[in-house]
């Protein structure tokens, strides 16, 4: 079985996202068209949602199908961290994009 999100459906949410204020799942809609990945299991895909709503899917094509085929990719992080990445799961928690960025109150 094949896990995709059809072209009108990510248009549709991509254009609810803007009228939302959510930029990075506008972005993410539209980097998921670029790719237009094909998943063939369950939890990949739940993992690719997860990238889109809450980062935006931050990976160019070649990373994005390098993790989608678990093949081990180094990646280097805005802070300049580097992880050895297997999978878009590692990536997920790797980058922390679910994690709100927080400033002190004083």
């Amino acid at each position: 079985m094949v896990y995709k999100i059809s072209t009108l459906t990510a248009l549709k949410k991509s254009a609810s996202a803007i009228l939302r204020g959510r930029l990075k799942t506008m972005l993410g809609y539209i980097r998921y068209l670029h790719i237009k990945p094909i998943i063939y299991d369950s939890h990949s895909f739940s993992i690719l949602q997860l990238l889109i709503h809450e980062c935006g899917l931050p990976l160019d094509k070649t990373t994005f199908n390098r993790l989608l085929n678990r093949n081990p990719t180094v990646i280097q992080f805005n802070d300049d961290t580097r992880y050895a990445i297997i999978d878009l799961e590692d990536f997920y928690h790797a980058s922390m994009c679910y994690e709100k960025k927080l400033s002190p109150s004083f």
